[in-house]
């Protein structure tokens, strides 16, 4: 059975994996579902039961016929489609770039819907960003947070208060006084979410009928920033991330060399950081996975002092460099797709998505911007 299961691997690797020139790059991304159906191959074979095998040949072979329909559907367009067996860990992993008329395309492949991840947010490294409001708040803007309705919630560093606003209108829909200076601001839900504040601790919110309610507070080390995550919190405390779970007990240290910034985390549990030093004038960007291992670096002399990250859901990951006042969008793999937007007004401390990625909002010191992406 064992021998069975490895030649229909090397089978749909010959089928599928075609030969290509001159290929321009590599995104490599880990398919979840697949992961999950062949994770039957982790444990040990000689003792796992006959079963096991046949529903693992079952779930292999409604993959392989997936991705034979994919290439034929798209051989026009396709213009590489990698696949890759790790016979050791019994993990497929896919990875494809597509080229069409000049323009390249990226896709991340999610659920095992190919067809829908291909069509979706092909242009997300053509697309030319337009501004579409820009608001001068008149006070520091260390954290932003663009809900699905289109409104904001940022952080008023100088008054110690987080707001609730319309970013084309520049009177606050409501707000919420803090006991400290407020900086990283995400959402947790479509109606709460929650700020970090000086002096360790997180506060709870939610929005209720256009209005901020405080839900709770709770004490942990956080220091700027933090990011929410499939009921997980991961916050930035001086050389470390530390996890808490829901109830903000805690999980694990995720130790590193360099002091955390901002922050992000990426569908495969990943961390994207921007890290300070002594003079605050940093030039880094790191990722790294749940044991502190580093899967990459990003340096380049134009980044100059980065402040805030964030990814989209196709994995691209977009960094504010204040010193350069650009925000950098780059690969899954770290390496620089483009500037997206070039000599901002001010000096870009954050960026926010919404879920399609249509849609960013920019703090720039005082100024909040919206920027339609499509």
């Amino acid at each position: 059975m064992k021998t069975s299961i490895m030649s229909e691997i090397s089978k749909v690797e010959k089928e599928i994996k075609p030969e290509i020139e001159n290929e321009h790059f590599e995104i490599r991304c880990k398919i979840p579902a697949v992961e999950n159906d062949l994770s039957l191959f982790q444990t040990n074979m000689t003792h796992a039961p006959p079963a096991q095998f046949i529903q693992a040949m079952e779930k292999l072979a409604q993959q392989k016929e997936i991705l034979e329909n994919f290439v034929k559907d798209h051989s026009q367009n396709l213009r590489e489609v990698r696949v890759s067996f790790n016979a050791n860990e019994k993990l497929l992993e896919l990875s494809r770039v597509v080229q069409e008329c000049g323009e390249v395309k990226v896709s991340r492949i999610e659920n095992n819907d190919l067809q829908h991840s291909l069509t979706t947010n092909v242009n997300m490294l053509t697309a030319v960003p337009s501004l579409t409001s820009e608001v001068n708040t008149g006070f520091q803007v260390r954290g932003i947070a663009l809900l699905e309705n289109g409104k904001v919630v940022l952080s008023n560093y100088d008054n110690k208060r987080i707001e609730l606003r319309d970013p084309q209108c520049p009177i606050a829909l409501s707000s919420l006084s803090l006991h400290g200076q407020p900086w990283g601001v995400k959402m947790t839900s479509d109606t709460e979410g929650a700020v970090a504040v000086g002096g360790r601790r997180l506060v709870l919110f939610t929005i209720q009928n256009n209005k901020l309610v405080k839900m709770t507070e709770i004490k942990v080390d956080v220091n700027t920033d933090f990011v929410y995550h499939r009921g997980l919190y991961y916050v930035g405390c001086n050389k470390k991330i530390i996890v808490y779970d829901s109830n903000c007990r805690k999980v694990k240290d995720i130790l590193q060399k360099n002091n955390v910034s901002y922050l992000t985390v990426r569908d495969d549990n990943s961390l994207c950081y921007t890290s300070y030093n002594n003079s605050y004038r940093v030039n880094e960007v790191y990722c790294v996975d749940m044991d502190g291992s580093i899967v990459f670096t990003y340096k380049h002399d134009q980044l100059r002092d980065v402040a805030g990250v964030t990814v989209d859901h196709v994995g691209y990951i977009y960094v504010c460099d204040r010193g350069s006042r650009n925000i950098y969008q780059l690969s899954f793999d770290g390496k620089l797709q483009r500037i997206i937007l070039k000599n901002l007004p001010a000096e870009p401390y954050c960026i926010s998505l919404n879920t399609s990625c249509e849609k960013a909002v920019i703090a720039c010191w005082s100024k909040v911007l919206l920027y339609d992406l499509k």
